[in-house]
């Protein structure tokens, strides 16, 4: 899948005012956070093909719903905001429990003073 997939199902099915550009530097954002807050904790790690999202296959959800989470959270409407984010933390965590079951960690050495 790539931001463009996502952006398109996005206009299609939450008609906004926000820019292509806009939507993709919240899934730039989201990129982001899966780089450091899952893939850096592995050694191996895979990175996607150039213009394909990291996350794939039964965890694509996630993509949409933090873009409707963003574009909710802008217009002010706080309620569909957190119920957006409620789902997409829930998709989120199912993929790092996937990835944490199916990669090796990195090993950190504790050094002794």
């Amino acid at each position: 899948m790539t931001k463009t997939d996502v952006i398109d199902y996005i206009d299609r099915i939450k008609p906004n005012v926000y820019t292509s550009e806009q939507k993709a530097l919240w899934i730039n954002a989201l990129e982001k956070k899966l780089r450091t807050e899952v893939l850096e904790n592995y050694e191996d790690a895979e990175e996607p093909e150039t213009g394909t999202l990291i996350a794939s296959g039964p965890y694509e959800d996630m993509y949409y719903r933090w873009v409707e989470a963003q574009i909710d959270y802008a217009n002010n409407e706080i309620q569909r905001y957190n119920n957006a984010l409620a789902l997409f933390n829930d998709g989120y965590d199912k993929f790092k429990a996937w990835y944490s079951r199916t990669h090796t960690h990195k090993t950190t050495s504790l050094s002794l003073l």
